[in-house]
């Protein structure tokens, strides 16, 4: 859809505010088209720039449907295996940070 161009237009420049746009306009997407692994890898892609790990959280979720429904899409493997990655390691400095306090 329009949106999902939009969102792949905002990802481009990647920054927390272009971010919550692509991400919105994913929503949307994804409205009219709830099963679009197309949006839902953007919509990802828009929670990962992001980087919280609640925003992390969110884009393994989004990945993990889109790749469902997109089970041969290197793209979203690849994405997804990138942001588990990094809930890893926020999770690995997290008990570090926890053992030194």
């Amino acid at each position: 859809t329009c949106y999902c161009n939009i969102a792949q237009c905002l990802l481009r420049a990647p920054s927390p505010d272009a971010a919550a746009v692509a991400r919105r306009a994913c929503d949307l997407a994804l409205e009219l088209q709830p099963e679009s692994a197309k949006a839902l890898y953007r919509r990802a892609l828009a929670w990962e720039v992001c980087g919280a790990p609640e925003d992390l959280q969110a884009a393994a979720r989004d990945l993990a449907r889109a790749g469902e429904l997109e089970p041969t899409d290197r793209a979203v493997a690849a994405a997804l295996h990138r942001v588990r990655s990094a809930l890893r390691a926020r999770q690995l400095f997290a008990g570090c940070l926890g053992d030194i306090g």
